[in-house]
């Protein structure tokens, strides 16, 4: 799986990545991370009218080059769970 942090590693900032519980998620972690992610990656071939919502705190996501040219739209959305429909 192509990702982000192919890309980017090595670089010069620190990772500013956290646990639930707000503890920062060291370095070990993230190679530890980027080095299983082609074990536990989920391939998907889309098909038109495809529509993929995820929560992008709790997914490491990415997606590799298209074989064929097609015209592609990303729409995001961000918000904040309301304080009554935490768990």
């Amino acid at each position: 799986m192509y990702s982000y942090y192919s890309i980017l590693r090595p670089h010069r900032s620190s990772n500013r990545v956290f646990f639930g519980d707000g503890e920062e998620i060291g370095t070990s972690v993230i190679n530890a991370l980027i080095d299983s992610q082609d074990k536990i990656a989920l391939a998907y071939r889309w098909q038109a009218g495809d529509l993929l919502i995820l929560d992008n705190k709790r997914f490491m996501h990415g997606r590799l080059r298209s074989e064929t040219d097609c015209e592609r739209q990303i729409r995001s959305r961000f918000g904040q769970l309301l304080p009554e429909l935490r768990a």
